[in-house]
């Protein structure tokens, strides 16, 4: 697969940083086990498509005390995910981290389930 420039630029930039985070994090699966497990997936479900945020922003907008800041948070959840997803994954075209078979990425990859996602890899809007 071809890089664009900006892919390019953003796997030498983040390289450490996303090697960092995963090792982190392949360091605590090893250590506690399947303790983890059902915690981590948790997380993931609720970073899963902003939906997460969207849930705190919709119970912000229950009460009139916070209701500005639970639409604001709202729009802002919508607007990220529609430039990200829709705009600046398709430009910049960043493979994910375990793309790279050689990798020591793609072996973590594939003792946590192998788990594919369909788009890009690309810092997204509620990180």
């Amino acid at each position: 697969m071809e890089l664009t420039p900006v892919a390019a630029w953003l796997n030498q930039v983040f390289a450490g940083y996303d090697l960092a985070i995963l090792a982190t994090l392949h360091g605590l699966a090893e250590a506690a086990g399947w303790f983890l497990t059902p915690i981590f997936v948790v997380v993931s479900l609720c970073a899963e498509n902003g939906v997460g945020l969207l849930v705190v922003a919709v119970v912000l907008m229950l009460f009139k005390r916070t209701r500005r800041a639970g639409i604001c948070m709202f729009v802002a959840v919508l607007c990220g995910a529609i430039i990200t997803n829709l705009f600046m994954k398709n430009l910049i075209a960043r493979p994910r981290p375990y793309a790279d078979e050689a990798s020591v990425i793609f072996g973590w990859w594939r003792a946590v389930g192998s788990h594919m996602e369909s788009d890009r890899s690309f810092p997204s809007g509620h990180t």
